[in-house]
């Protein structure tokens, strides 16, 4: 007789780790747009492009990744995201001019489109009904109080770190 996975509180930190680097990612780079113009010499219509392409992408595949991921495997695309979002992380870091920085924004926003769809999916599999129930409302107030630590905290830090430090 097989026994069927049940899922643990690791898994749901995981998780909620996991979604967290979006945020992280995708939000971080508002507030060193200084930095980054003048790091990179470019114009800040081209960093407000690159800002806006991970939202873009991701509200653009995020459908169609969690369909992916119901077809070939949601941990699959869980873990094709985290990679997705290391890479594109690396194209932010080692970019010299607008295009790698607007090829990594574009692979962090797919990246969302992977994480988000398909780590709600797992919860909802991987937990009985109240316990599903608990993992997904831990998993939003967890990503709702990190939007909150992005918006309230980041800016702050981020221009006292950028001020003393190069942006990468």
């Amino acid at each position: 007789m097989e026994q069927q996975y049940k899922g643990t509180n690791k898994m749901i930190i995981g998780i909620v780790f996991g979604v967290i680097t979006f945020w992280l990612f995708a939000q971080a780079m508002v507030n060193v747009v200084p930095a980054v113009q003048e790091d990179l010499g470019i114009s800040l219509g081209t960093i407000n492009i690159a800002i806006s392409l991970s939202a873009l992408f991701s509200g653009m595949f995020i459908v169609a990744a969690g369909g992916l991921a119901d077809k070939i495997g949601r941990k699959k695309i869980a873990v094709i995201g985290y990679i997705l979002s290391i890479v594109g992380s690396l194209c932010l870091v080692l970019t010299k001019g607008a295009i790698l920085l607007i090829i990594g924004r574009i692979i962090i926003g797919l990246s969302t489109a992977c994480i988000m769809p398909s780590t709600i999916a797992l919860i909802k599999a991987y937990f009985e009904d109240a316990a599903a129930a608990t993992g997904i409302i831990i998993n939003v107030i967890f990503g709702v109080l990190s939007i909150l630590a992005v918006i309230m905290l980041v800016p702050k830090n981020a221009g006292k770190v950028t001020e003393r430090t190069e942006r990468r």
